[in-house]
C-alpha cells in the first residue's frame, strides 16, 4: 500500500520544487520537514549520515532569501549537490561544480558561502599541502561554522547532526578522522575553536541553562542557541598551535568533558577586586582582562583559564571558567577573555565598556589539570 499527499494542500514554495523536479524528470525530491522523521528518539543521529541519501541526488532546488534556506537542514545543501538551481524573487540562477549562469544574463555576486565553502572543501592542486594551504581550510571552516550557527533549528540537538556531512568531508582533507571531530571541534586544533565567543550574553535562567546541559558540554559552539564569533584568538594563530589536550571523555554524569593540561587563576569584578578586607598582592602583578560572556552573569567566583598562542605571553587570552559545585578541578565554560594591554588600539574601548565585562586577577596562575564539561 502507498502513501501520498495532496499536493494542492502544501505551501506554495513546496508545490513549486514538485513542479520543477516533476518537468526536469526526476521522480524523487528531497524535503527535510517529510524525509527527516521528527520527533522520534530511535531515528537520533540516523539524518546526519545524509551523504547516502544525498549523493542519489545530484540536484537540488534552492530558495534563495526564502526561509527554508534559514534553516539548519538546508545548509549541506550546496556542499553536497553536483548541481544546484536557486530560484529568487527576482531571477533564478543555475550553479554546478564549474560554472554559474543567471536567467537574465547579469552579474553573478560572489557570495560568502560559495566562497568558504571552495577554500574549505577543493581539492588541493598539490599531492602534499603544506601547514599554510591546512591553515586555510580551517579558517574558512570557523567561518561556516559562524554562518551556520545563525540558522534556525526546532530541535537543538540537530544541530550538530545536520553539520556532520561538512565534517565528514574536511577530515579527509586534513588527514584526519571524522571521529577526530569532537561536539564540532578538532583535536588537532583545540585551543582555536574553543575560542568562540556570543555576539551578545544570552539572558538564560536557571532552568533554561540545565536544558542546554542536556544538548552538550559547554565548552561547544553548537550547544548554546543563537550566533557565535571566531575573531582575534582565532585568526592570529597557526593550525597545531594548540595546548595539551589529554581527552574529550565520557563522563557517566556529564555530557563530553574535555581534559586539558594549562595555566588556571582566580579572577575578581571590580567591587569584589577592590574589596578593602581582600588581601592582594602588588599592582604590577595585577591582570586586567575583558570578557566576552556566554551569558549574562553576576559577581561569583571564576576563573581564567590559558589558551593563548605559542607567540604571545600567556594568560593573554583563554576562557573564563566556573567551578562545578562539590568539584576542586571540573568547570563550565561562561565566557572568552583576552587581556587588556597598556597602549593597545582597543584598550580605551574595553575599560569604558560595561564594568560587568572587566575582570582583575592578581593571583598567581597554577599549572594543572582541568576538566571543562
Amino acid at each position: 500500500m502507498s502513501y501520498g499527499l495532496q499536493l494542492s494542500s502544501l505551501p506554495r514554495t513546496i508545490r513549486d520544487r514538485v513542479e520543477v523536479t516533476r518537468r526536469i524528470g526526476h521522480r524523487y525530491l528531497w524535503l527535510d520537514a517529510f524525509c527527516i522523521v521528527q520527533d522520534d528518539p530511535n531515528l537520533s543521529g540516523h539524518e546526519g549520515q545524509g551523504s547516502l541519501l544525498f549523493s542519489e541526488n545530484n540536484l537540488d532546488c534552492a530558495l534563495d532569501n526564502n526561509p527554508l534556506d534559514l534553516r539548519i537542514w538546508t545548509f549541506q545543501e550546496h556542499l553536497v549537490s553536483s548541481r544546484v538551481i536557486i530560484f529568487g524573487s527576482r531571477q533564478s540562477r543555475w550553479k554546478c561544480k564549474e560554472y554559474v549562469n543567471l536567467v537574465d544574463g547579469g552579474a553573478y555576486s560572489y557570495d560568502n558561502l560559495k566562497y568558504q565553502l571552495e577554500v574549505a572543501f577543493s581539492p588541493s592542486s598539490y599531492p602534499t599541502e603544506s601547514l599554510v594551504e591546512k591553515n586555510w581550510r580551517i579558517q574558512a571552516w570557523l567561518e561556516l561554522i559562524e554562518g551556520y550557527s545563525r540558522r534556525q533549528y526546532t530541535q537543538p540537538k540537530d544541530r550538530l547532526p545536520a553539520f556532520y556531512e561538512t565534517i565528514s568531508r574536511l577530515a579527509p582533507l586534513m588527514g584526519w578522522r571524522t571521529s577526530d571531530c569532537v561536539r564540532g571541534i578538532w583535536r588537532s586544533d583545540t585551543s582555536r575553536q574553543l575560542l568562540w565567543r556570543k555576539e551578545k550574553p544570552l539572558g538564560l535562567g536557571g532552568l533554561e541553562l540545565s536544558r542546554c546541559r542536556d544538548y552538550g558540554p559547554s565548552w561547544s559552539w553548537a550547544t548554546l542557541p543563537e550566533a557565535v564569533i571566531y575573531d582575534t584568538g582565532a585568526w592570529l594563530r597557526d593550525l597545531g598551535d594548540t595546548v595539551k589536550i589529554i581527552s574529550p571523555e565520557k563522563d557517566t554524569e556529564n555530557p563530553t568533558c574535555l581534559v586539558i593540561e594549562s595555566h588556571i587563576q582566580e579572577a575578581y569584578w571590580e567591587g569584589q577586586y577592590f574589596d578593602p578586607d581582600k588581601p592582594r598582592r602588588t599592582d604590577e602583578n595585577t591582570l586586567l582582562v575583558h570578557v566576552a560572556w556566554d551569558i549574562e552573569m553576576t559577581p561569583q567566583s571564576v576563573f581564567l583559564l590559558d589558551l593563548a598562542p605559542a607567540w604571545k605571553s600567556h594568560m593573554s587570552m583563554g576562557l573564563v571558567l566556573v567551578q562545578v559545585e562539590g568539584y576542586e578541578a571540573r568547570f563550565e565554560r561562561r565566557g572568552r577573555f583576552e587581556v587588556i594591554e597598556d597602549g593597545s588600539a582597543v584598550m580605551n574601548e574595553q575599560l569604558n565598556d560595561d564594568p560587568n565585562n572587566i575582570l582583575y586577577s592578581d593571583q598567581k596562575s597554577l599549572f594543572q589539570q582541568v576538566s571543562i564539561i
